[in-house]
């Protein structure tokens, strides 16, 4: 399985100058960004994914639905079988800098089966919220993947926090996909866009995890890696089992929902 980061296409944007004289024409710049590249993306990495019989879950895209009306920021996920599974961004953020008002949040939050693992996605801003990764977990979630794009350092660094966090609140993998690098977007702002993401991917801290830190890779800040690591699915279900105290088995739902949408 092979995740990217949110946003993964962004640098795009850079093919044409971004227009900076009124808010309709930033409007009509995205728009015609999501409808202009919206096929394409999804038939060069649906291509990717049986040419190398891998899964991909090529980050998100900005893109416009056409059945809906709407613009969404998507995670898509492609199957060697030809199988293509979308996750819409829940909690919306600034999105590409200026087109927050343009993107529809989702409204579901589901989940997937691949080589015997049950998987979800929790985007960016998503993880945020410790909701995102619980309703996961009760979809039956083995792994989280979490595609980011976060800007400075406070973005980056709360993602690392969060995604580690999640991972053992939920006894689940997190695997967290950051944009890195520079992107001369938007045109008139001198360097564009600083992404200085660090990527990871964290399992539980526990025992039978062998991880007394929760992290099985980690990359270095404000650097290009590729990060591998082994999710061993069964472990994690022992350690599921074998677990005598924990957030799962000990949490108080009658107590919580006194206290729910006050």
């Amino acid at each position: 399985m092979i995740l990217f980061p949110e946003f993964l296409a962004a640098e795009l944007l850079t093919l044409d100058k971004t227009p900076k004289n009124s808010k309709e024409e930033m409007d009509a710049f995205f728009r015609d960004y999501a409808v202009r590249y919206t096929d394409y993306l999804e038939n060069f990495f649906a291509k990717l994914a049986g040419e190398y019989q891998t899964c991909i879950a090529a980050g998100t895209h900005f893109l416009y639905k056409p059945e809906e009306e709407k613009y969404r920021n998507a995670a898509q996920v492609y199957l060697p079988d030809g199988t293509r599974y979308e996750q819409y961004k829940i909690h919306r953020a600034i999105e590409m800098v200026y087109n927050r008002h343009m993107v529809t949040g989702g409204d579901e939050i589901g989940a997937f089966d691949y080589k015997g693992a049950r998987v979800s996605i929790n985007v960016c801003y998503d993880n945020s919220f410790p909701e995102s990764a619980r309703i996961a977990q009760s979809l039956g979630a083995d792994i989280v993947l979490s595609p980011v794009c976060a800007l400075d350092e406070y973005g980056k660094n709360e993602q690392a926090m969060f995604t580690r966090t999640r991972a053992s609140e939920n006894f689940l993998f997190v695997i967290n996909a950051q944009m890195t690098g520079q992107i001369g977007f938007p045109y008139h702002i001198p360097y564009g866009t600083t992404y200085s993401g660090r990527s990871g991917i964290y399992c539980p801290i526990h025992p039978v995890m062998g991880s007394s830190d929760g992290i099985l890779a980690q990359a270095k800040d404000q650097t290009d890696e590729v990060l591998v690591a082994r999710l061993d699915i069964e472990r994690l279900h022992l350690a599921r089992e074998r677990r005598q105290v924990g957030v799962l088995t000990d949490c108080r739902n009658d107590v919580y929902k006194k206290y729910l949408l006050r």
